[in-house]
């Protein structure tokens, strides 16, 4: 929802570092249809922090976007 992505967004500006924030903003936006909103976000969790699990959520939620064109 808007209301979630305005969360999420307000998370990450506050906290630039939280990967986990990073993740479930790409997700939601994968979900809601915003590419290329998605592919920044993952992209972001890929290189945040140290957790490994989430770094791997990221690459494949990355490898399952639409190409760019």
């Amino acid at each position: 929802s808007a209301e979630a992505l305005q969360k999420l967004n307000e998370g990450v500006a506050l906290d630039p570092t939280h990967q986990r924030s990073w993740l479930t903003l790409g997700f939601v936006n994968s979900q809601l249809g915003n590419t290329e909103q998605a592919r920044t976000a993952l992209t972001n969790a890929s290189q945040t922090g140290t957790d490994e699990e989430i770094h791997q959520s990221a690459l494949k939620m990355l490898e399952s976007l639409p190409k760019a064109q």
